[in-house]
């Protein structure tokens, strides 16, 4: 008779209990989408720690080796990753684990997405230049792009982007651009978010030729390099499985009242007269 050899685990009660919650959550089960996180769910740490691996001796660890990492590579001479370390200078550990957790802590790949990070600010200089708060106020008082107020069930912050009403003479594609990077930018400060994602609808419906026109091949290269997007078509029923529509907004087929971009402006940065104007 052969014998199985291994490393075996217990599973706690409660561990057992916070699994069968994540299979079972709601919209009401998460914390706010503005602002940082006071402290995460008790089921969203779980989820950290089965499917990131993450604990608080790693989470620790993985810093540290990350950001002995960045100096290692900037002594080799390399312009990015020289980049790199002067961008990351006096950053806080909390900067450095959002990278870390996209990865799934794989240190290497986490640090190849921050020279992603980076590199990607030196290719395209213009969407980074004097980006305040205030340069895209208007742009987000405007929808683009819309935040939702409530995660879904699954704790994702919903980026919303109606492009029937898009008036690109008006709003240029480089400024919703430079929107989406000061609102990741903010929104990934939060740790929740870090762990639970975006999810970005699209609704192309009424899409026009002449909206077409004004997307040029390289702005949209931009977008691809930054974000990767969900597009629905008109079969809804699988669409709203995974997202609830009593937090979608009435133009978007959802159950509230028509988007309002100024609120949503306000909860992000503040009265207007009030807002910290700081440059990334």
């Amino acid at each position: 008779m052969s014998e199985i050899t291994g490393t075996y685990r217990i599973v706690t009660e409660e561990e057992q209990s916070l699994r069968a919650k994540l299979e079972r959550l709601t919209t009401k089960d998460h914390g706010p989408v503005f602002g940082k996180c006071e402290k995460l769910p008790e089921h969203t740490v779980q989820k950290a720690k089965d499917e990131l691996n993450e604990t608080d001796e790693k989470r620790e660890s993985a810093i540290k080796e990350i950001q002995m990492m960045v100096k290692e590579k900037a002594s080799s001479g390399d312009d990015l990753c020289k980049a790199v370390a002067e961008k990351v200078a006096g950053k806080e550990d909390g900067f450095f684990l959002r990278f870390i957790r996209a990865r799934k802590y794989n240190i290497n790949r986490a640090y190849d997405l921050l020279k992603g990070y980076v590199n990607f600010r030196q290719q395209y200089p213009e969407l980074f230049e004097n980006l305040t708060p205030e340069a895209v106020r208007s742009t987000i008082d405007a929808g683009y792009p819309g935040i939702l107020p409530s995660r879904d069930k699954n704790g994702r912050v919903i980026l919303l982007f109606n492009i029937e009403n898009w008036d690109y003479e008006e709003i240029t594609f480089d400024e919703i651009l430079r929107a989406y990077c000061i609102i990741l930018e903010d929104l990934l400060e939060n740790e929740e978010t870090q762990i639970n994602g975006f999810c970005i609808i699209e609704n192309f419906k009424g899409f026009t030729m002449q909206q077409a026109s004004g997307i040029k091949p390289y702005e949209l290269k931009k977008m691809v390099d930054m974000l990767q997007v969900f597009v629905h078509g008109d079969d809804l029923e699988s669409f709203y499985k995974e997202i609830d529509p009593d937090i979608l907004p009435a133009d978007f087929g959802g159950n509230l009242p028509k988007y309002d971009g100024r609120t949503v402006s306000e909860r992000l940065f503040g009265p207007r007269n009030d807002s910290e104007d700081t440059a990334l």
